[in-house]
């Protein structure tokens, strides 16, 4: 059996092509606004990349700075400790008392 292609038919194909074609560009058009985004979204997380990693830097500084206070400390602790048990040594055990 072979199809008969009438004009009804032939209107029908043209209005289908019709709505594909204007799909087809609604499509496109969505696809490109997406691929903005896209793009917006990787420039983005770039930034944020670019934030974090200062952080992390400044962190890293900040704990060398600490870790430098730290150990100043220790130096102090121990030099009055050193004062202390010479001041002892002068007021408390001071021979002939």
């Amino acid at each position: 059996m072979t199809e008969q292609w009438t004009d009804e038919r032939l209107n029908q194909l043209a209005s289908l092509l019709d709505r594909t074609a204007q799909q087809q560009t609604v499509n496109t058009e969505a696809i490109a606004q997406l691929r903005e985004e896209g793009a917006q979204v990787n420039q983005n997380i770039e930034m944020l990349v670019g934030a974090v990693n200062a952080l992390i830097s400044r962190s890293d500084d900040d704990r060398a700075v600490m870790q430098q206070v730290q150990t100043d400390m220790r130096g102090l602790q121990t030099e009055n400790r050193r004062i202390l048990e010479r001041l002892e040594w002068h007021f408390i055990d001071e021979p002939g008392e």
